[in-house]
Parts: C-alpha cells; sequence; structure tokens
C-alpha cells in the first residue's frame, strides 16, 4: 500500500477526484488503482482556499510503480495498528477509576477489556440528566452542585470536544478516536486535521460508550439481539481490529475448511481400508502389530505429531518450507500441498481409533447368523466382508466420523499454531487471549454449526445404510 501527501481539490469538488488524482501522479491507469482511502484532510487558506489530502492507495504491480515513481509525496504505507494490554486476571483488590470524565471513561474501557473488572467513581448524574440540569442552570435555574458543568459523566469535555486534536502520533489517540466514531460520532473525525464532534453528538457518544457492550439490557434480549443480527451477516466489530468481524473471517474460513476437508478425506480413505485388512487377518501377527501401532498413534497428541512432521518433511526433507503458507485464494494447489502436512498431523491419531472402532465393529458382525448364512451360499470371506458385514458395521462409525468432524476443528486451533496457518484456529486462540468476544462469538457459532450439520449429514447416512434407523409410520 502507498501513501500520497499534499492532494489538492477546491472547495466543491468531489472526492471522487482523488483517484484520477492519484493514476495521474502514480502514471497509472485509474482502473489499476483498487482502493483508495482518505487518511487526512486539512484546510489551507494561506493563499487560494484549498483542501489538502494525504490517501492511501492500493495499486497492482505496486513495487514496479514505487520504483517508477519519482515523486517525494509517494512514499510506502504501512497501517499501524493499536492493541489493547494483554488480558490479565483479575486482581483481588479491583481497580478504582475516579471521575466518569473522557480520561476516566477511556481508562475503565481498556481497564474492563483487560479482564481486571474495574469500578468507576463519579459523584455526577448521567449525561442526558446532567445535560437537562446545565441548561437549567444558564437559563437562571439553580446550581446543582453535584451535576453541572463540572461534574457528571463525560466531564468538562461534555461541554467542550475540542480536546480531540492533540497533536500526537500516538495509535493510542487513533483508538479513542475510533471508538467514538463506533458509538456514534460522525467518522470525519477520523480524518480532519481539526476534528470535533459536536457538542450535540458528543452527549450521544458518551451514552453509546457507556452502553457499547450493552450491559445495560437483560441478557435475554441482549442475545435475541445478537442472534438477529448474526443471522443478517452483521458479527458486530472486532474490539482489537475496529472492522466487522465478517471481514476478518472471509479470508480465515476457506483455510480452515480446507485443512478440516482434507484431515477428514485422510481419514476415511485410510482407516476404513485399514480397518478391513485387520479385521480380515485378525488374531494374526500382523494385526497384533497394527494393533500395537495403532495403540501408540492414538496416545500421541496432534500438535507432538505436527511438531514431528515439521522436523522431518519440514526441515530435513525440505519438501515444504515451514510458516511459507499461501492462501487457497492465490492459489488452491500451493495451499493444499502445504496443507497436507498439519492435516496428517489431525488425521493420524483420528485414523488410529477409526480402524480400532471399524475392525471392532465388523469382527462382532462375523459372528451373526446372516454372515454363516452367506457363507452356506458359497459366498467367501471377502465377498462377505465387503457386500454384507461391511455395510452393517458401518453406521457406529460414521457416526463416530461424524463427531470427528468437531473433533478436528478443535485440534485445527493447536495445529494453525505450529504449522503458522492464519486460520480459525489461529484466529480463535488470539481473540481469546485479547478478549475480543465479538470474533470469539461468530467462530464459536460458526463451528457450531457446521458440526450440527455434519452430524444431520451423518445422521441421514446411517438411514440409507441400514433401513431399521429410519423412520415409519
Amino acid at each position: 500500500m502507498l501513501r500520497i501527501d499534499q492532494l489538492r481539490l477546491h472547495p466543491g469538488q468531489q472526492e471522487t477526484l482523488l483517484r484520477a488524482r492519484c493514476a495521474k501522479l502514480l502514471r497509472v491507469a485509474p482502473a489499476d488503482i483498487t482502493a483508495c482511502t482518505v487518511l487526512r484532510k486539512a484546510i489551507d487558506a494561506r493563499e487560494d482556499l484549498t483542501l489538502v489530502y494525504t490517501v492511501s492507495v492500493s495499486v497492482k504491480n505496486e513495487a514496479q510503480v514505487l520504483r517508477r515513481c519519482r515523486d517525494k509525496r509517494v512514499s510506502v504505507y504501512k497501517q499501524e495498528v493499536y492493541f489493547l494490554p494483554p488480558p490479565v486476571t483479575a486482581p483481588a483488590v479491583r481497580p478504582i477509576v475516579v471521575g466518569a470524565g473522557p480520561a476516566g471513561l477511556f481508562a475503565a474501557l481498556v481497564l474492563a477489556r483487560c479482564g481486571a473488572r474495574p469500578i468507576l467513581l463519579e459523584r455526577g448524574r448521567p449525561v442526558e440528566h446532567r445535560q437537562v440540569d446545565v441548561e437549567r442552570f444558564w437559563s437562571g435555574g439553580p446550581l446543582d452542585p453535584d451535576s453541572n458543568v463540572q461534574f457528571g459523566e463525560g466531564g468538562a469535555g461534555a461541554f467542550s470536544d475540542g480536546k480531540l486534536n492533540t497533536g500526537t502520533k500516538d495509535l493510542r489517540h487513533r483508538f479513542i478516536l475510533e471508538t467514538l466514531v463506533r458509538c456514534g460520532a460522525p467518522d470525519t473525525i477520523l480524518t480532519d486535521a481539526k476534528p470535533h464532534v459536536g457538542t450535540d453528538k458528543l452527549h450521544i457518544a458518551l451514552q453509546a460508550l457507556r452502553q457499547e457492550l450493552g450491559l445495560d439490557r437483560p441478557f435475554l434480549e441482549r442475545y435475541v439481539s445478537w442472534l438477529g443480527d448474526f443471522v443478517r451477516g452483521d458479527m458486530g466489530s472486532s474490539y482489537n481490529y475496529s472492522m466487522p468481524v465478517s471481514q476478518m473471517l472471509q479470508g480465515k474460513i476457506p483455510v480452515t475448511g480446507l485443512l478440516t476437508l482434507l484431515s477428514f478425506l485422510l481419514i476415511v480413505v485410510l482407516s476404513i481400508p485399514l480397518g478391513l485388512f485387520t479385521a480380515r487377518h485378525s488374531g494374526g501377527a500382523l494385526d497384533k502389530a497394527l494393533t500395537v501401532v495403532n495403540q501408540v498413534l492414538m496416545a500421541v497428541p496432534a500438535f507432538f505429531t505436527g511438531i514431528l512432521l515439521t522436523y522431518l518433511f519440514g526441515l530435513l526433507l525440505r519438501w515444504f518450507v515451514p510458516g511459507s503458507f499461501v492462501s487457497p485464494a492465490e492459489s488452491f494447489w500451493q495451499s493444499a500441498g502445504y496443507l497436507v502436512f498439519p492435516a496428517a498431523a489431525i488425521a493420524i491419531p483420528r485414523i488410529a481409533m477409526t480402524v480400532k472402532m471399524l475392525r471392532s465393529a465388523l469382527l462382532a458382525e462375523m459372528n451373526k447368523d446372516y454372515v454363516r448364512t452367506s457363507y452356506s451360499r458359497g459366498n467367501d470371506r471377502r465377498a462377505t466382508l465387503y457386500l454384507h458385514v461391511l455395510r452393517n458395521a458401518l453406521p457406529p462409525v460414521v457416526s463416530f466420523l461424524a463427531m470427528t468432524v468437531a473433533d478436528i476443528v478443535a485440534g485445527s486451533v493447536v495445529i494453525e499454531q505450529v504449522f503458522a496457518i492464519p486460520g480459525l484456529g489461529r484466529l480463535l486462540l488470539t481473540s481469546i487471549s485479547n478478549r475480543d468476544y465479538p470474533v470469539v462469538q461468530a467462530i464459536v457459532v460458526l463451528v457450531a454449526f457446521w458440526v450440527v450439520l455434519v452430524n444431520l449429514l451423518g445422521d441421514l447416512l446411517n438411514q440409507r445404510l441400514d433401513p431399521r434407523l429410519r423412520l415409519t409410520d
């Protein structure tokens, strides 16, 4: 992404002209600019009144364009994001914030998001009641010593918002402005050189800041409201990144989905043939050896298997480069090739479990009367096993495989960390650590929906395999 300074427009000109100005400056076609965002806007009235813009630009072949462009106004733009301090264990003595002015409100907000459970003390009234008290005093009424311009929610800043322009480049300044916008302040304060919320809107923003987490409403009402928004595609906004959760998940869902699919395919493709093989040769030396290997593989956790695979295939054999993951959107086959190894780490212990379960189910079916009837009709052991026994032994295995999907998603949380994969599991772990609750809620609901859907498909498949499970009148 590039940064371009000192772009000028005359009053009345539309900001849509900025894209064309950027294209001309960079010597590219306007269609080559994929995004153009205003970072800062100021007024220059020294000679001719003009609006001065600083913008960020995404352009095709950025490195080539930057080498070709010699204008000093063009530079590389690196967007910096402010992250809240890491979560802490709630102290035995809760921190106390005295005063619900701007500083007090934001101090309490940051402490609350970090899990410190602060206590906010304010002698005055809420801002909506305080505004009435102040206007009554200004009209000649009595002075309320606990509710006036000085005391009450919002502090003196509730009646003067000129302190938003601090002149600092500290990222926390940006965090404050973004929080105010999220609470109802005009989004122009993010770009104006001299930002003002407006005292008429500042009171609304202060109320929204108090109610940001919706804790003033009953739990059931909050849940129904959130669920309705979720169904409509509104998953809320991330606390840490100040962006829609749905936008954050767009690039993560295909990654974890592909990892889950590869893991599941490995389990199915390898466990069923191995289960059939061990059942056919039950009691033999090879069966006993495979049983021992099975027990060992079931006991080894997926993350340890992942570390071994990374060391063997990544560092020694160099079949892949650890950490060089390519998203499916960029190259599906490169992404799938990289994900084979973490999928194997997830699948190996579950293959062992499935083989053991299928072997037990097959051996139990082999002792039933219909098997002897099949032998009496001239069918050999192999034909009986494949044509009759396998179908009757599959329903419990199918149910187990459906439940394995949830286990695969749970395993991806750790495996994505081991293999540096930017998927849902890694995002979930980071969001839990940062107390980013909207992201956590969205991921949990999506995973729950996926698990319910897969189990439903498993039940439908079992009804197809075993007519006894079908609903009858």
